[in-house]
């Protein structure tokens, strides 16, 4: 229960209690106007010709008048015009018989304006005619100012998350046109578009790269050439969370069969795979049906799987890519690894963009943004993605397409 709701019905209790004591005694009872003046909260009652009957000691305090004053003076006297052709539609609604609960401004004796919570509760006479209403008073300007530094909070907070994936939408664009220009130089010094790096004549067993200086630049120009490939991964992944973040992707759904989409992840890890000394099984039964889905998303998505795999299992480790129907006709897609596994207290968290966690108790090494994309593109196919991991023995994540996705 909340705050504010607790309030209220402590305040319809209340009301209901005074309207019962009303009945009893009467308004103008002694007894009953002792206890209405001993409530912090402005009381009054007024009658069906807008004047006043009774004030406790809190409403005139509220108004700057003596409550004495206040009886038989009308009250768009006291609440002035304004404030009371605001009020006055469900002020009628009370004098009609309808109990009324509203927030509204109303400003104090020193004319600051204060939310205000205000109950109107119908008094009915024997023969069941209104016969006044009793009208409660709620200062809430601290429940509305906490409510409105909430709503400006959340406001900043949409503001600058816009800008966020705005910036990382820009800033991954930007980043792989200027690798493109990397990827493309270090390729030519890789395929020595313009002849050898050096002369036969020039090779030195003491220069950069061991055996051959030439040898060893090239090796070097083919590990520039990776490094930069992977940057630009890396630079297309921001791209890409942050175009998911700003907006959704269309999808451009096709039947296709798993095994282009499992062939063309493969390419993706295939030399990285072999230079880390990483063995990648598949399993993929050729009964399987084809998916009628997205196939380039799909496909980034097993290559986002098996990259973050890679990037968690040492030299000697396994990886196996895999396709089954569960019991339900199911698609599920998986990648399992050998790796370092991920923390329990850090499996909540993986699957969102920029969460960290250590692999070794001495922090740097991060989830990445594979998990979060790959959870994304398998929602963007109403699937899901499941996790599980044992620390230091692997981890398998699984990705459940519906049945409907399948082309029987």
């Amino acid at each position: 229960m909340n705050r504010q709701a607790a309030s209220e019905r402590t305040a319809g209790d209340m009301l209901s209690d005074l309207v019962a004591a009303a009945g009893r005694s009467g308004t103008g009872d002694p007894a009953f106007g002792a206890l209405l003046d001993a409530l912090p909260a402005p009381v009054s009652f007024y009658d069906p010709d807008l004047l006043y009957r009774f004030a406790n000691r809190a409403y005139g305090d509220w108004f700057g008048h003596p409550p004495a004053d206040l009886i038989g003076r009308p009250l768009p006297d006291i609440l002035g015009p304004d404030t009371f052709h605001r009020l006055e539609p469900r002020i009628q609604a009370a004098l009609a018989g309808r109990p009324m609960t509203y927030d509204a401004r109303l400003n104090d004796a020193e004319g600051i304006a204060r939310w205000v919570r205000i109950h109107h509760v119908p008094h009915f006479d024997a023969s069941g005619a209104v016969e006044g209403v009793l009208s409660l008073i709620i200062d809430v300007s601290a429940e509305k100012d906490t409510a409105s530094a909430h709503a400006a909070a959340r406001q900043e907070a949409d503001w600058i998350n816009d800008n966020k994936t705005r910036f990382l939408i820009g800033l991954g664009q930007d980043l792989s046109r200027e690798l493109d220009g990397i990827l493309g130089f270090s390729e030519m010094f890789v395929s020595e578009v313009f002849g050898p790096l050096s002369p036969p004549d020039a090779a030195d067993d003491d220069a950069p790269g061991g055996a051959g200086g030439a040898g060893g630049y090239v090796a070097a120009a083919r590990d520039l050439h990776a490094a930069a490939l992977r940057l630009k991964e890396l630079a297309e992944r921001v791209s890409t969370l942050g175009t998911l973040e700003h907006q959704s992707i269309a999808l451009s759904e096709a039947r296709f069969h798993l095994r282009d989409a499992f062939s063309g992840a493969l390419r993706q890890v295939r030399v990285r795979a072999r230079e880390g000394r990483v063995e990648i099984g598949i399993d993929l039964p050729p009964s399987l049906p084809r998916l009628f889905a997205d196939e380039r998303l799909i496909r980034t998505m097993l290559g986002n799987l098996l990259t973050n795999a890679l990037d968690h299992t040492p030299p000697g480790g396994r990886i196996k890519i895999a396709a089954r129907l569960d019991q339900a006709g199911n698609m599920v897609l998986s990648v399992s690894d050998t790796g370092v596994g991920i923390p329990p207290q850090a499996l909540d968290r993986v699957t969102v963009a920029f969460a960290a966690f250590s692999d070794d108790g001495g922090g740097g090494r991060r989830s990445g943004l594979g998990l979060p994309l790959a959870r994304r593109f398998a929602e963007l196919h109403d699937g899901h993605l499941d996790l599980t991991s044992t620390e230091g023995r692997g981890t398998t994540v699984s990705v459940t397409l519906p049945r409907a996705r399948l082309v029987l």
